[in-house]
């Protein structure tokens, strides 16, 4: 909220399409932690949060309604996302409304690093194609619950996360996972400049 409220991210004229992706990226995220809830860390699946959502989609479509902004299909795209391969311009998702990966692209990844700094343990299973951090927690299991606070300087457009973190694989997984989520970062800014937008973080 206090993103829209201090920045330019919220234009009037797609403010539907921002506050479903807002809702959507939400209850992805409540789902990833109901996966946590469920089963140990380590059977946490990203992709099975997607699937399980897009089912609850189809759902949701037959009631008239509701209207939804994609069909089942790119939603499916748009949840299989990755950071550690992220890209808004490739593939099969360049078949996505240019509108919407853009604005969804923000909560989405703001959501998974909240998730993901809040379960240290769930970051090597996020990050698949990093190696150095394949074997972490194997023999120890870290904090969960790890976010003290955060706070959102809308000044700078900095977001801070504090963290309760002490042992040397937590710091190393939130390390990684901080270099992955600046490169997903600056690949949002570069797709916001090519629909010759100003991206506002």
């Amino acid at each position: 909220m206090e993103l829209v409220r201090s920045t330019d991210i919220l234009e009037t004229d797609s403010a539907d399409v921002f506050w479903e992706a807002v809702v959507l990226t939400r209850s992805l995220m409540a789902i990833d932690l109901q996966q946590m809830i469920r089963a140990p860390a380590r059977a946490y699946r990203p992709r099975l949060s997607g699937d399980t959502l897009v089912k609850l989609l189809a759902d949701t479509k037959r009631d008239l309604a509701v209207v939804l902004q994609l069909s089942l299909d790119d939603y499916h795209k748009l949840f299989s996302l990755s950071i550690d391969s992220f890209s808004l311009g490739g593939g099969s998702l360049s078949q996505v409304s240019e509108l919407y990966r853009r604005l969804f692209s923000v909560p989405w990844l703001l959501s998974r690093l909240l998730l993901y700094c809040d379960y240290p343990e769930l970051i090597p299973i996020t990050l698949q194609s990093e190696s150095r951090i394949a074997d972490l927690f194997s023999n120890n299991t870290p904090e969960q619950l790890a976010i003290l606070g955060y706070k959102f300087d809308a000044v700078r457009c900095l977001l801070s996360v504090d963290l309760r973190i002490r042992d040397r694989d937590g710091f190393l997984a939130v390390t990684m996972l901080k270099h992955y989520v600046d490169a997903a970062l600056r690949n949002i800014a570069d797709s916001w400049r090519n629909a010759q937008r100003v991206f506002p973080l």
